[in-house]
């Protein structure tokens, strides 16, 4: 093998170290060993407009099922301690009780 062709295999194979540290990393995707599906990491507690939901351990939620006519709104979800869930196609992220969401443009379907 030429020097060349070492010097590109180290750099596949670094990238592909890389990859596998992006994708496996827990801390860069916190979705991470939970089903494709799930909407929400473990423990988490969020808001969907007046209910409250909980993240149980397989990243399913479980909300109160309350009619919210009526009752106040809140131009951002509300959430406790460190929650992460999804909302529609975006992810949320609690900060100081308030739901901070990415703002993707969602297929329609979601």
């Amino acid at each position: 093998m030429t020097g060349d062709m070492k010097g590109q295999r180290g750099i596949f194979m670094l990238v592909l170290v890389m990859l596998g540290l992006v994708t496996a990393n827990p801390l860069l995707d916190p979705f991470h060993g939970l089903p494709d599906d799930a909407v929400c990491v473990p423990g988490s507690h969020f808001t969907i407009e007046c209910n409250w939901c909980h993240c149980g351990h397989d990243g399913y939620a479980g909300c109160t099922k309350m009619g919210c006519e009526g009752l106040p709104t809140y131009p951002v979800p509300l959430c406790r301690g460190d929650a992460i869930w999804k909302q529609d196609c975006n992810i949320c992220r609690c900060s100081n009780g308030k739901g901070l969401c990415t703002k993707r443009l969602c297929r329609s379907g979601y």
